[in-house]
């Protein structure tokens, strides 16, 4: 079974080698953001260069989980340099910072994961165009969106859906342009394309309430 997890951020706690290094390149081959971090720095940079070869963005640090200042100030740059947290996975052996993780939780977030749809193709040499990772999003006046953090918003993954008929884009949007309906651009082949916020959040844009599966369960189960 093939679990994707395109655009999530994740962080693992002892993640430079053995099974957290195998969960971390896990999370980097579906699709995730990891940041990693170790008691030494001994294995980290390497990690995190493979991590960073599955095209996602990789964070790595080191952390001695039983320091609270230590881990405080770990979650806060895992946060920065990822966009936000949406998943932690410990296999350090010991408690990661329960307070400061929380504390990370109850920031409002700089930037939030957005589904976008394009809302017309066509260059103006006629041609269509499928936009891919890494192109920017403007204003319609072609100036970048940029979050409180400083960071540019920029598609991070994008990708056919044929039960929708759309080619989807996925990026992190700050919370006031992270409205469903609203209009904003994205650069390709330096040219703007129009393209409509469908989705604020992690709901997936074709059956949102998980009703055909659903229905399948039941099928199986009667």
């Amino acid at each position: 079974m093939n679990i994707a997890f395109p655009g999530k951020n994740v962080v693992v706690a002892g993640g430079s080698r053995g099974i957290g290094r195998a969960i971390a390149l896990g999370f980097a081959a579906a699709g995730a953001n990891v940041s990693i971090c170790a008691r030494g720095a001994e294995g980290l940079r390497e990690t995190e260069r493979e991590l960073k070869a599955h095209g996602g963005k990789a964070h790595s640090a080191p952390c001695d989980l039983a320091d609270g200042a230590a881990v405080t100030r770990y979650v806060g740059e895992a946060g920065a340099a990822l966009g936000g947290i949406d998943v932690l996975v410990n296999t350090a052996g010991l408690a990661l910072g329960r307070d400061a993780l929380l504390r990370q939780l109850d920031e409002p977030p700089a930037a939030v994961l957005c589904t976008l749809t394009v809302d017309d193709h066509t260059s103006k040499s006629g041609e269509r165009r499928y936009m891919l990772g890494h192109s920017p999003i403007t204003l319609a006046d072609g100036s970048p969106i940029t979050d409180a953090r400083g960071r540019r918003s920029y598609v991070t993954s994008a990708g056919a859906s044929p039960s929708i008929g759309k080619h989807l884009l996925f990026a992190y949007l700050p919370p006031e342009y992270a409205v469903e309906g609203n209009h904003l651009f994205v650069r390709y082949f330096d040219e703007p394309y129009s393209v409509t916020v469908a989705v604020v959040g992690s709901r997936p844009l074709f059956d949102p309430e998980n009703l055909r599966v659903r229905g399948l369960a039941d099928v199986a189960v009667g």
